[in-house]
């Protein structure tokens, strides 16, 4: 009986945890582009404060 449980509830656990982990993602900020006056890229981190490519100040 004890094993049948486990069957059931470790799937319906995972499917759960997933579901929440993605309606997080869903429901956080989108990240602000940052393009370096430099180089012109603009695939920084919302936090970087230098060019990944360059090294120019943000």
């Amino acid at each position: 009986m004890i094993v049948g449980y486990g069957i059931i509830a470790v799937p319906t656990g995972i499917v759960g945890a997933e579901l929440f982990t993605e309606q997080r993602r869903q429901d956080a900020p989108a990240p602000i582009a940052r393009t370096c006056q430099g180089c012109e890229l603009a695939t920084h981190e919302a936090d970087a404060a230098f060019c990944k490519r360059c090294g120019c100040s943000l």
